[in-house]
Order: structure tokens, then sequence, then C-alpha cells
């Protein structure tokens, strides 16, 4: 991308341009955020005349690859592209006293849980009778629940780890945290050579990470992340950062990136409407800027016509719409009924991405969560903003019960105009004619 002030808007262009040296920016979906990150990055590099190295901090090795072929291959000579977990790995690499000599691996998951069954199978009293994989899948539950067992587990994972000279990614930071707080020579290297950080996606922060930067502080501190697009609860990322940032750095300024870029007006709005249900979050006005387009963007569509599967099927595939699914069972279940595997995906796995249209699928398989949390409001927001022209509501109408049909009747209901499938191919070609136009 070059860098040229007409490559901006007004507000991207204050963000990057801004003397504050810690800056917060909440940046809603198809805003700009990566445009603006990389802008920020390369007017420090262009005008600030700066020397000190700059680390750009991710969360997957996707969106690094995607950074860097963002940037002139001259600048990545003065910008250090990683995710937290790859930099605390090269880190300890080139400067740990005992881990630089030494040769360690990464503990991978499957490696781990392949010991740890074979663990519990050779200590079956300590099991209560639990079923090892039930034991498996909620391993941090085992702290609270059963004490024992997971120090029991904790104890031999370690003597297993260092007698295999092995790493668990969590480790990593770990280390590197300590020796912060412990403030050993080795680190001393990161706080003298690191002076401005930035971090990508900022709502995906673990307690952990964060805990990284504050002992890191550095001379200037760019995060940039939405709370409304906070869906890694599991991994245990967490939005208390986000919220409370301003709290933990001193000469904090947050700016908001409201404009969106990628999506019609019914589709903006919509997402508003949703995001309101949440409790935690900050206050955010969003504006369509491509206005309403063709007008209706938000379709509703059941299951209530004979054929029904085969002939939405024959559509979406006619059409090339991106099927946006809850869970991996849902996944399963639309390759089973014949959708090439690249066009469904997990919500998850297309945040950060965009397609023309969508069906956002919350007939079955949302999640096993027995009421709604915030997190899955959130889950929601983020799969309803991948859609560019129109987003197609697959919703069941039987199961009043479940929690699909509250999903539909509280978010969707007041908003969709429901289809059947002859309906909706007219409106899918009438989106294709309108997307050739604006081409």
């Amino acid at each position: 991308m070059e860098f040229r002030r007409e490559n901006f808007s007004k507000k991207q262009w204050e963000i990057i341009t801004s003397k504050v040296h810690n800056k917060q920016i909440i940046a809603s979906a198809g805003s700009g955020k990566t445009r603006t990150v990389v802008g920020y990055t390369l007017y420090r590099l262009e005008y600030k005349n700066d020397k000190d190295k700059i680390l750009l901090l991710t969360f997957s090795r996707k969106a690094c690859e995607e950074l860097k072929v963002r940037f002139p291959e001259k600048a990545l000579e003065w910008i250090e592209i990683r995710t937290f977990h790859a930099f605390c790995y090269h880190y300890i690499k080139n400067f740990h006293p005992e881990y630089s000599i030494r040769n360690f691996s990464i503990l991978e998951e499957n490696q781990k849980l392949e010991f740890l069954k074979e663990l519990l199978q050779k200590n079956p009293k300590k099991t209560y009778g639990i079923p090892y994989l039930v034991l498996l899948k909620n391993l941090k539950q085992l702290e609270f629940h059963i004490p024992e067992l997971y120090q029991f587990i904790n104890h031999e994972l370690q003597i297993y780890k260092k007698e295999h000279q092995l790493l668990e990614y969590e480790d990593l930071i770990c280390m590197v945290v300590e020796g912060l707080i412990e403030k050993r020579k080795w680190v001393q290297p990161l706080l003298n050579t690191y002076q401005h950080i930035i971090v990508d996606e900022f709502q995906d922060t673990d307690p952990l990470q964060f805990q990284f930067l504050y002992l890191v502080n550095p001379k200037s501190l760019f995060v940039v992340g939405d709370d409304w697009q906070a869906i890694y609860g599991f991994r245990g990322a967490t939005i208390i950062p986000l919220l409370k940032f301003k709290n933990h750095f001193r000469d904090v300024k947050r700016f908001k990136l409201v404009e969106n870029y990628r999506s019609l007006k019914a589709i903006v709005d919509c997402g508003n409407y949703i995001i309101k249900k949440s409790s935690q979050k900050i206050p955010k006005s969003v504006r369509a800027v491509r206005g309403k387009g063709i007008g209706i963007s938000i379709l509703g569509i059941t299951n209530q016509e004979k054929n029904f599967y085969g002939s939405l099927i024959t559509l979406l595939f006619e059409y090339n719409v991106m099927i946006l699914v809850r869970s991996n069972f849902r996944r399963a279940f639309w390759i089973k009924e014949g959708i090439p595997e690249e066009q469904v995906m997990t919500i998850h796995k297309s945040k950060g991405l965009e397609f023309p249209v969508i069906l956002l699928d919350i007939e079955d398989g949302w999640s096993g969560e027995a009421y709604l949390t915030d997190e899955e409001i959130r889950v929601c927001y983020v799969g309803i903003t991948r859609a560019q022209n129109v987003c197609i509501i697959l919703y069941n109408h039987w199961k009043k019960e479940s929690l699909e049909y509250f999903l539909y009747f509280r978010f969707f209901s007041k908003l969709l105009k429901n289809v059947n499938t002859d309906r909706l191919k007219y409106f899918l070609q009438k989106e294709k004619q309108f997307r050739s136009k604006s081409f």
C-alpha cells in the first residue's frame, strides 16, 4: 500500500498523525482497521525518523502473512510482525540462558492429549470412574471440581515436558512475563529494542498477553480492536483489557472508527440492533458509507416447502453464497448435503473476511449454551457483518424452546423479509446485477 494522504479517511488520518503516545482504536467491522494499522506503521517509519524497531503483534499466522504483504519490502527491515507466541518463542531461543542452548520443541495439543490419555489409563483410581474423554474435554474445570486430579495431571505433565525438552505455547509467554517481573538480565534486550508496539485484534488479548504489554511498557503503544467482535473467550481471551485499557496506561487517547465501508445500510443497521442486546460494550454508532444499495439486504428463509434443502442448495451453489455456521457439527451437515467444503465455514473462521452474499445458519447447531451469553451475541454480530450486499437468515420456526429460535425471534424477526426459494432466486439475481453495475 502506498502511503499517501488521499488513501485514508479523515478519521483514519487523524489517528495516524496524532502525537499521542498511547492510542486505543476501537475499529468497527468494515471500517478500514488494517489500512489504519499499516498507515500508522508507515507514518512512524517515514515521518518520525525513528531508528527503533517496530513490533507488530497479532493473533494468527494467517494474519501475520496478510499484514506482511501490505508493507513495502524495505519497510519490513524495521518491522517485526509476529503472533504473541511466535515472538516469545524466538526471543527465548535467542536470549534465554537455558533454552537458547537447548533444542526444545513445542508440545502440540494432539501430543499432549495422547500423553494425558495414557496417564489416566494407567491411573484409573484417580479418575473416580469418569470417562477419560470427558476429563480431557474439561481439563480447565478440573482445577475447581477435582483439584487433586488436576494437581496430579499437572505434576506429571511438567515432568514429561522436562524429560522431552518440550514447552507449551502458554509456557512461552509465561517465561517472558516471569523474566520481566523478576527483572532478569535476559529480558533487557527486549526492553531496549522494542520501544514501539502495535497490537492488532486487541479484543482477543488474554490476561497474560496484556500483562506482557504492561510490563514492557513501550514508549508508544498502539492497540486496535473491537469489543463487539470479541469471540474467543473459549481460548481464554477477555474483553476486559480493551474495556479498561485507559486504567493501565498513562496518556491514552481513545479513537473510534465507525464508518463501515463494507456493508449496505440494512446490514449495518441489523448489526447495530443485535449488539445493543450485549451488556458489556463500548458504545458507538456505526454508519454505512455505501448507503442502501439494492434496498432489501436481510432475507429470511425457513423449511416450509417441498424439497426445501434441494432447492436451497441449488441456489446457494449457483450464486456462490457463503454459508456461515456456528459449529463444526453444522458445517458437517452442509458438506454431507453436497455443499463444497470451501463454501461453508464457521463464523470464527470467517472473522476478518467479507462476502457479497452470505447465508447465516441459525436453524440448528448454534452452541451448547443454555442461554444467550454476551459472547454468543457477538458471534451473531460477527456473522452478519461478513455480508457486503445480502444476508440470508436460515432459521427454524418449529423449535420454539430452542436457542436457535430465540436468536431468530429476538434479533431478526422484525428486520428481515421472509421469502421462499423462488423469491430468494429473484433477490439473488438482483444482487448479482447490482454487483456487476457497481464494478
